[in-house]
């Protein structure tokens, strides 16, 4: 039977409405807020999920994979 590495890829999404002068500033507000912890996505902001083949050289998937965990 074969091997295959398959990558799982869930999205979590979220909207918020910022104050700015442009959306430049939004953009950064919200990625500063996002960053220090002040908005934080969990589950119940779960939007999608993905299975697509990770690697075609099996041996240099298991190398990284090893080094990861």
């Amino acid at each position: 039977m074969k091997e295959f590495v398959i990558r799982i890829v869930e999205t979590l999404a979220t909207s918020v409405i910022m104050e700015a002068d442009s959306l430049d500033e939004a953009l950064s507000k919200t990625n500063d807020l996002y960053q220090s912890g002040e908005i934080v996505l969990t589950y119940d902001d779960y939007s999608d999920t993905e299975f697509e083949e990770a690697a075609t050289d099996l041996n240099v998937a298991k190398e990284l994979l090893f080094k990861r965990y």
